[in-house]
């Protein structure tokens, strides 16, 4: 199998095999895992179709696509803002910056804020009672994110992280 992805210049992804112990003992103790060049093994299907994704834009569009800094009027929602508009908003807007792994905000946290995402990817995830932290999605750069609780008033329904470098 491995020899085959080789050969056509594929990846092998494995996701969510913990629960099939079966299938995860016989991958682990086989030379399939020692033959694997690059160990893709991922804990959800999800984190394998992200990756998957991923790598497919940094092969198209590079892999510093979310370094540059965007204008607001970029942002989707606000492309038919003229200029006096986009300034008028901007008045009322404040530059947060965060690291790789900073907290932007947690799950259960009270809504005052809601973001332009102009440089930089974030990560969104979600704790389900009884079950691991997971991660559902990912935003770039030109995304709003924060807006589901200002807009219902409920407490925020997802966290969301710094996946390097970002301003908002």
């Amino acid at each position: 199998l491995v020899s085959l992805c080789d050969k056509n210049k594929v990846k092998l992804l494995i996701s969510a095999i913990e629960s099939k112990a079966i299938i995860a003992d016989y991958i682990m103790s086989s030379d399939l895992y020692d033959k694997m060049n690059e160990k893709h093994i991922f804990d959800a299907l999800d984190e394998a179709l992200g990756w998957a994704e991923d790598h497919l834009l940094d092969n198209h569009l590079g892999q510093n696509r979310y370094n540059d800094e965007i204008s607001l009027n970029s942002i989707s929602i606000l492309q038919d803002f003229s200029q006096k508009e986009i300034a008028t908003l901007q008045s009322y807007l404040s530059l947060f910056t965060c690291k790789n792994g900073d907290i932007i905000f947690n799950q259960g946290d009270q809504a005052d804020k809601l973001y332009f995402l102009i440089q930089g990817r974030v990560n969104v995830t979600i704790k389900i009672p009884g079950q691991q932290v997971r991660q559902i999605g990912n935003l770039c750069r030109g995304n709003i994110f924060g807006e589901m609780a200002i807009m219902d008033g409920n407490p925020r329904s997802a966290s969301v992280i710094a996946d390097g470098k970002v301003k908002c």
